[in-house]
């Protein structure tokens, strides 16, 4: 989804694939096995929370809506904001089909180098199209942190279902403020 959450002390059941809050004292988490876990946190209003980045919204652009989300009902500044993005399946085995590269020009910009083509398949980069949607909302590149591990090059330590070709597990982002 492009759904943002935003956490209060009503804690509801949601459908939504970013929640930020400021709630104290808990703990959020994103489960992902081949897309892009993203662990957000605000240092000056102590905001933080979590996104699942997969193609979907990646393309209906999450990331840039969840900072725009703290930045509208948080005060947010993006120079305060900073961003780890999790192991996840890189350019060199994220294979999609042309109906997928037909989305993401509207998504990018002029980011168009993060796509490649190698033997009729269409190879896109994740976790650079979410790092730029960041940058885009005035998130500055030293407070971002990208993990270079690909989930499909690394079967033995991260779960991959495009490596598995069935559903093998998944691993996990938590962040909390105490």
């Amino acid at each position: 989804t492009d759904i943002v959450h935003i956490l209060d002390s009503n804690l509801v059941s949601v459908v939504a694939d970013a929640v930020i809050t400021n709630n104290k004292g808990i703990m959020l988490g994103v489960k992902v096995a081949d897309c892009v876990p993203i662990l957000v946190y605000e240092k000056k209003n102590r905001i933080f929370g979590v996104i699942h980045a997969g193609w979907r919204g990646t393309v209906k652009k999450l990331t840039s809506k969840t900072i725009k989300m703290m930045k509208e009902s948080f005060s947010s500044n993006p120079l305060d904001i900073f961003i780890a993005l999790g192991p996840s399946i890189k350019i060199c085995c994220y294979d999609v089909g042309e109906d997928v590269i037909k989305l993401l020009p509207n998504t990018i910009n002029a980011h168009l180098q993060y796509i490649s083509k190698k033997d009729n398949k269409y190879f896109i980069d994740l976790s650079t199209i979410n790092i730029n949607q960041t940058m885009d909302e005035g998130v500055p590149y030293e407070n971002i942190w990208n993990s270079s591990d690909c989930t499909c090059c690394m079967p033995n330590k991260y779960f991959s279902y495009r490596y598995m070709k069935t559903y093998a597990g998944s691993q996990g982002g938590f962040i909390g403020i105490l």
